[in-house]
């Protein structure tokens, strides 16, 4: 069984149209696609309001909630994750479930979408950006357009020279 997932694009009427067989690859152009996983106490319709108005198609996804799990953490396939330009995790660590979530991002595919953590008192996690603190809508879009930016320009294939 698989979590709740609000799938709707607002905006300009896009529609999320993921394919299994295709890797992931940046949006060709128009709207950047975002998928929040936002679990429902933190009030996912607010947080996709401010993405939407900052420009962003966004789709909805709440989390595993009552001890279900997210497919990814069950080595199943999520064709949300491949269908979208950039994750926004706000799921938290309150759960061994919502815990689960990030790593198995992580570990899903060399070719995932840049990821962007709200990880409050935590290290820095390799491959996310991260939001240390309760984080303003502007200090969000910012961080989606870093994590974009960043993954659509890696450090030169001789290293960052540091």
């Amino acid at each position: 069984m698989s979590f709740p997932l609000l799938n709707r694009f607002r905006g300009r009427g896009a529609r999320l149209m993921p394919s299994p067989k295709l890797p992931w690859a940046p949006s060709s152009g128009g709207r950047t696609r975002v998928l929040l996983e936002c679990p429902p106490e933190q009030s996912p319709s607010v947080v996709s309001s401010v993405l939407e108005r900052a420009g962003m198609d966004v789709v909805v996804c709440v989390g595993p909630l009552d001890h279900d799990h997210c497919p990814l953490a069950v080595g199943e396939y999520c064709s949300t994750v491949q269908g979208v330009d950039v994750v926004v995790n706000m799921l938290g660590t309150n759960t061994p479930e919502r815990r689960a979530v990030l790593p198995a991002m992580l570990d899903s595919s060399p070719r995932r979408p840049p990821i962007v953590a709200v990880l409050p008192d935590s290290d820095p996690v390799p491959g996310v950006q991260p939001i240390g603190h309760r984080v303003s809508g502007t200090e969000l879009v910012d961080a989606v357009h870093e994590a974009l930016g960043e993954a659509h320009c890696p450090a030169p294939w001789w290293g960052t020279g540091v």
